[in-house]
């Protein structure tokens, strides 16, 4: 998102909030007695009407979504310099970039699909490559070389997912293009042929079970969450293990009617809509969001990214239409507004009962600031006037009245969402390798969405249940056992074991108008003292991390704290650079001598304690000292037990690069049967975990069972009986 127009309309919001002010409007807007009212406020006022119609003409004058040819054949050049410089990553983004500013039906939409093709093959991305292809097929009729490759390419793809039927009818497609009399062929042609020949030589008879290798597709993946739930009948996406009640004390809030067992689905809910963040890699469909390798681009403009055509006809009647182009730059440079625009626009053609749902979820209005409703207005508003000027929304005499009545709308919406607003996030995985020879994870946040349903539930800093995602799919299990009649509790985001109490409680009230009273902000101390806190040298109690005086016998801070504590940054800062330098030697003195200073002052699992411990295992681990590296990891895996919890996702993490780096000892021949005993036992409570968070066919699950079998074929290597005889 473009900084200058960000800072545009800030500056537009600022100006126009300030004049309000003066007027006396910022306070006539909120009292006045409807939404709908607030929208012709500011659209009434010359002024206000102005200044954000010239703001919502000079994005659209930008045309930085519009298809353009020349921008089009930039990235293709680009994507092929990346390509034959061995950057397939870079590549396969340059090649979509260039199909989606790509004019319809035109021959760049063709080439750039043939490009993507050659790359998602290199890549291993087999279905993807197939369906890449044929799309660039649709074009090359007349060019028997290109499609040639193409078949060559799909042909390649059909063998490794292990369907040798249609690789070979791929290869005899191929081989027919050609004239029989092989002297008319040219020199790439002739080369051609004789790849496809060959390739027809060792390509193994079809089967008569075959099938595709693709077991896990996300078609089967919901199918699997569907069978595991049992819905309820009157709370649509909830299950029928919950109910919802209301009281004056609690508000709407959800109980148990039956005792609810760990890892259970309690919510599996579709959205009523969202929104994918800005991406410019379109990873995610914006219909669906699945994460695609081989995204669909909006047929009208450079932004609307889809997993499939289904996907993108249905985006186009729901939404798109109206968003298409310089209305999604519009969006992204307003935030949580263009969900609160996106659900009322679904809202126009969506079922009655379940939008009344959406429309009936908190606001919070009464309890906005002044000037945050007024500027939640303007927004809204800027919106009413692209609709007018630039889409053909409505029509007829009513048409200025129904769109300031979606106006208003829009208005609730974006209130409710600021409290009702749920983060879709992705786990994704690094590129690169770690040091441990296992991929980083990290979650990343992709849209956000609201869910009725879901949005049910109360918040405690010590929750009931956790949260995952399933392309769109809201996916809400039980972390704990829940007794009958007692309340589901969500985390509305800040937890105990990660942000201290009195941050919680300014959270919470700022941002849902609460005070917490759950049990751990009752609590006289806070969980974290302990573990962001520092230890006092009298009594070894707990001196909090926001005070100079222990808790327990109120000495004073040791004078040599804080000189200490800088000491152990420079070193682990210097440790830390030797390591992005992949001098991984060198980075153990000092990350060692780090951790005296730490351990002097911190107890064992302080988080930085823990994060210096953790480096030191995987410098070691690249210096082949397993042993060493296992020893501090498994330091780490209680650490993040007693910290996160022993059903917590870092526990996990911390377990799964200890069965990589006991793996690495055991082909280095070292094994040590203890820590092999104590490492399976670990790697089963690694698999309740991810279970739990993932499922059972996400990548990390699927990776620490691949790490399991290997872990037993070298065991039983090393224990394999002796032979009759043979002297011991």
């Amino acid at each position: 998102m473009p900084d200058k127009l960000d800072s545009k309309w800030q500056q537009v919001l600022d100006i126009l909030t300030q004049k309000a002010a003066d007027s006396g409007t910022i306070v006539k807007v909120k009292e006045s007695k409807s939404n709908s009212d607030r929208i012709k406020l500011c659209y009434d006022d010359p002024f206000v009407r102005e200044h954000l119609k010239s703001w919502v003409h000079e994005i659209v004058e930008r045309k930085r979504f519009c298809k353009n040819k020349e921008i089009s054949n930039q990235y293709r050049t680009k994507g092929n310099k990346a390509y034959a410089g061995a950057n397939p990553g870079s590549a396969l983004d340059l090649y979509t970039k260039a199909l989606f500013y790509a004019h319809k039906d035109s021959e760049d939409v063709y080439l750039s699909y043939g490009n993507r093709s050659a790359v998602l093959l290199f890549l291993g991305k087999h279905k993807e490559c197939i369906e890449d292809a044929n799309k660039a097929l649709e074009w090359s009729e007349k060019d028997l070389t290109r499609q040639c490759r193409l078949h060559i390419r799909k042909a390649k793809s059909f063998r490794a997912l292990g369907n040798h039927s249609e690789a070979q009818h791929s290869l005899r497609t191929a081989s027919n293009l050609f004239p029989a009399n092989i002297d008319k062929l040219d020199l790439k042609q002739s080369k051609l042929l004789s790849e496809v020949e060959e390739m027809l030589k060792n390509v193994p008879p079809p089967a008569d079970d075959e099938d595709s290798n693709e077991t896990a597709s996300s078609e089967v993946v919901l199918q699997h969450l569907k069978n595991s739930f049992n819905p309820n009948s009157k709370l649509i996406g909830a299950s029928d293990s919950v109910e919802m009640r209301k009281s004056a004390k609690k508000g709407r809030h959800v109980i148990a009617t039956r005792d609810i067992e760990l890892g259970e689905i309690v919510f599996f809910e579709e959205p009523f809509t969202f929104v994918c963040l800005p991406d410019p890699s379109h990873l995610h469909c914006q219909f669906c969001c699945r994460r695609t390798h081989n995204p669909h681009p909006c047929d009208n403009c450079a932004e609307g990214s889809y997993c499939s055509s289904h996907c993108k006809d249905k985006a186009w009647r729901q939404f798109h239409q109206w968003e298409c182009g310089a209305g999604l730059e519009l969006c992204y440079n307003i935030g949580i507004a263009h969900l609160g625009l996106r659900v009322a626009l679904v809202g126009l053609s969506a079922d009655k009962e379940r939008y009344s749902t959406v429309k009936g979820l908190l606001d919070h209005i009464d309890k906005l600031y002044p000037d945050d409703l007024y500027q939640y207005s303007l927004i809204s508003t800027a919106l009413v006037i692209y609709l007018k000027h630039f889409t053909d929304l409505f029509s007829g005499s009513s048409r200025q009245s129904n769109l300031l009545e979606l106006g208003g709308l829009i208005l609730l919406h974006v209130a409710q969402l600021v409290s009702n607003g749920h983060a879709l996030v992705d786990c994704h995985l690094s590129e690169e390798e770690s040091p441990f020879g296992v991929c980083s994870e990290h979650q990343v946040r992709v849209g956000t969405g609201i869910y009725p349903a879901a949005s049910m539930m109360n918040h405690s800093c010590d929750p009931s249940i956790i949260n995952s995602f399933h392309n769109q799919y809201l996916i809400v299990k039980a972390i704990k056992f829940i007794p009958k009649g007692t309340e589901v509790f969500n985390c509305y985001g800040p937890h105990f074991r990660r942000t201290p109490t009195l941050e919680r409680q300014e959270l919470l009230l700022g941002q849902y108008f609460f005070k917490c009273e759950c049990e751990p902000c009752r609590s006289p101390r806070d969980f974290l003292d302990k573990f962001l806190g520092s230890r006092c040298q009298s009594c070894e109690g707990t001196i909090p991390h926001d005070t100079l005086q222990c808790a327990k016998c109120s000495e004073s801070m040791s004078l040599t704290f804080q000189q200490d504590v800088d000491r152990a940054d420079v070193l682990l800062l210097r440790a830390k650079n030797y390591v992005k330098m992949n001098e991984h030697e060198r980075s153990i003195e000092p990350a060692e001598e780090a951790l005296k200073y730490l351990s002097k002052h911190f107890y064992k699992n302080n988080r930085e304690v823990l994060e210096c411990k953790d480096l030191i295992a995987r410098s070691c681990s690249c210096k082949g000292e397993f042993k060493k590296s296992a020893t501090l990891i498994e330091e780490c895996v209680e650490g993040a037990r007693e910290l996160y919890g022993s059903i917590s996702i870092e526990v996990a993490g911390e377990i799964l690069k200890l069965t990589d780096i006991v793996i690495r000892m055991m082909k280095r021949k070292n094994p040590d049967r203890k820590l092999y005993e104590r490492t399976k036992v670990y790697a089963s409570e690694a698999q309740v975990i991810l279970k739990l968070y993932y499922g059972v066919f996400h990548p990390k699950y699927l990776d620490l069972n691949k790490n399991l079998r290997t872990l037993h074929s070298l065991n039983s290597k090393e224990v394999a009986p002796v032979k009759s005889g043979m002297k011991l």
